[in-house]
C-alpha cells in the first residue's frame, strides 16, 4: 500500500449541518464511519472519492485515532480525519442572564 504524506493529503471534514470543523466526534454505524457534530448533532458520513485518481472505489479504514481513505484502484492511502488533532472551540458565557 502506498501512503501519501499526511500533511499534503489531509482533507478537513466539516459538518453538513452547520459547517463547523471543530467539535466533531468519529463514530461507526450501520452504514460505516461518520462524524457527529457536538454543536448541532448532525451526522456527516466519512466517504469521498480518491484524491489522486477520482475513483469511487475508495473506503475508510481506521488506525487508532486516524481515519484513512484507501483507494482500491490506485492503492493510494490518504488521511481523511484525525480525532487526536481536533481543536477545541472555547465559548465564553456571561452571567448577565442571572
Amino acid at each position: 500500500m502506498i501512503e501519501l504524506d499526511e500533511t499534503l493529503s489531509m482533507t478537513t471534514v466539516a459538518c453538513q449541518g452547520c459547517g463547523s470543523r471543530v467539535g466533531l466526534t468519529a463514530k461507526y454505524g450501520r452504514y460505516g464511519y461518520f462524524v457527529e457534530c457536538d454543536f448541532c448533532a448532525t451526522e456527516t458520513p466519512l466517504y469521498s472519492q480518491c484524491q489522486c485518481c477520482g475513483s469511487e472505489e475508495a473506503r475508510i479504514i481506521k488506525r487508532k485515532e486516524k481515519y484513512y481513505n484507501e483507494c482500491r484502484d490506485c492503492g493510494i492511502e490518504s488521511l481523511r480525519f484525525s480525532e487526536r488533532f481536533q481543536p477545541v472551540e472555547r465559548r465564553s458565557y456571561s452571567n448577565s442572564h442571572l
